[in-house]
């Protein structure tokens, strides 16, 4: 972690240890050529909070091209001039360099429809989203903030630069990003932006699903989500159901705290009260990954029959998700859901979907590409060729392909301590996709000695 740029929030312009020598570099060449450019928007914010950098953005009054002669001697791509955006490579290292601007009308709740080039550090910071993101440093001049975001940061609170009724609707994702913002730092939003979040929430239909997933597995991934959980209930309340919030408002979610940091263990938090048809609207709402979408399903799947098999349900039961990161996770969890490695497609995937079609395996094999070329599995022809393949070895090798093939029953587990119902199922899936894999020989033996490793 650095340490803050000017301790206690000082106006000092001391030059600070902890600035890259690139960002020195820039600024410095921007200054002998008399374009005074300044460090600008987050990385500032968290400079001041003593965060980790990971962007460094610069703002100029120097034009793009005067940018490109201005660093003649080194490459500068051509990224963004419709908004005055250029990046500079140093050493392969990429820094964005934005002209100062004034934006346009908006009419898309995304983008202003045209930029005007300024060379006013005001007129710029006036078009940013929240105050603690408009903070702007120079070395020579120190730290410039027109808008109070210092106050702000101090007071740790999110507030819009001028009306925040205005800056959501030139870009309804400002709506949410307060929201993380406020998650992420363990900030409050500001009452005047809050309201105008609550006001506005509906909005965020204008936003690209792509994008407001982005926001969303930021919320779900910040280090203060169980502290901002009631502040969140806005967005709660636009993403789902009113019957899930109104559990989801009750939910002590302290456990939070103990669970890695994983936006999909945490969509199925969200996710868990909801009806199945309510989460596949819900899933395809925000557009999610394939991957992490068959991933969600299995989760909440999981935790279901996990609050079954422990007599639990409603709010109790999503308290068992608290054990998905230790060591008392449970079986039934434990081979359901893996948490990090299960593969959407995997090859006990694939031999459920023979089963489901009714087709013997070579059959199978020659229409595989017609069944899962279809859109909804995202399935490329490299890999339906690599399936192919993979099954072709099956058929040769005479694997099995359903747990009846196997060469022990339920009946076997039962005895050997399992209770009867899905945890046998369960049980017999996690050894049919090991015998498939190669991982175990289809052998009374064998099978037996890995279910009783499973037990203990």
């Amino acid at each position: 972690m650095s340490k803050p740029l000017l301790t206690e929030f000082n106006s000092s312009s001391e030059l600070p240890e902890d600035l890259p020598e690139e960002i020195l570099f820039i600024l410095d060449r921007f200054e002998k050529n008399h374009k005074r450019s300044y460090l600008v928007g987050g990385s500032v914010r968290d400079l001041l909070l003593g965060k980790a950098i990971s962007d460094y953005d610069i703002t100029t009054p120097a034009t793009p091209e005067e940018v490109k002669k201005i660093f003649s001697d080194f490459i500068v791509l051509d990224t963004g001039l419709q908004h005055g955006t250029v990046t500079l490579l140093i050493d392969n290292k990429p820094f964005e360099i934005t002209t100062f601007r004034t934006d346009g009308k908006y009419s898309d709740h995304r983008r202003p429809n045209n930029v005007e080039l300024t060379t006013s550090l005001y007129e710029d910071s006036q078009r940013r989203d929240f105050t603690i993101n408009q903070l702007a440093y120079n070395p020579t001049e120190g730290l410039v903030d027109y808008h109070n975001g210092l106050a702000d940061l101090k007071a740790k609170l999110v507030r819009a630069v001028g009306d925040p009724y205005k800056r959501f609707n030139e870009d309804a994702l400002r709506i949410i990003r307060a929201l993380r913002f406020g998650a992420q730092l363990n900030f409050n939003v500001e009452e005047n932006t809050f309201a105008a979040v609550k006001d506005m929430i509906n909005d965020l239909d204008f936003v690209a699903a792509e994008r407001l997933t982005h926001e969303l597995s930021k919320i779900l991934n910040s280090d203060f989500l169980s502290d901002n959980w009631q502040n969140l209930m806005v967005l709660w309340n636009y993403l789902f159901p009113h019957y899930a919030c109104e559990i989801y408002r009750s939910l002590n979610v302290d456990f939070l705290e103990n669970l890695p940091k994983n936006h999909n263990i945490n969509l199925t938090i969200l996710t868990y009260f909801l009806t199945n048809e309510d989460l596949s609207h819900f899933l395809d709402k925000i557009k999610l990954k394939r991957l992490d979408s068959g991933l969600i399903k299995s989760y909440v799947s999981a935790l279901h029959e996990v609050a079954e098999s422990h007599g639990v349900e409603g709010i109790e039961a999503i308290g068992e998700i608290g054990k998905i990161g230790g060591q008392e996770m449970d079986f039934e969890t434990k081979s359901k859901m893996n948490i990090e490695e299960r593969n959407f497609f995997s090859p006990l995937d694939l031999v459920h979907l023979k089963n489901k079609y009714k087709l013997d395996l070579p059959t199978f094999i020659e229409v595989l590409d017609l069944i899962v070329l279809e859109p909804k599995y995202g399935i490329s022809p490299h890999t339906i060729e690599e399936i192919k393949a993979s099954f072709s070895e099956i058929l040769e090798k005479q694997l099995p392909l359903s747990t009846l093939e196997l060469a022990i029953t339920g009946k076997d587990l039962i005895n050997l301590g399992f209770s009867q119902g899905k945890a046998v199922g369960n049980v017999l899936d996690v050894l049919l996709h090991k015998t498939i894999q190669g991982e175990l020989e289809n052998k009374e033996e064998s099978l037996l000695s890995a279910a009783k490793a499973m037990l203990s």
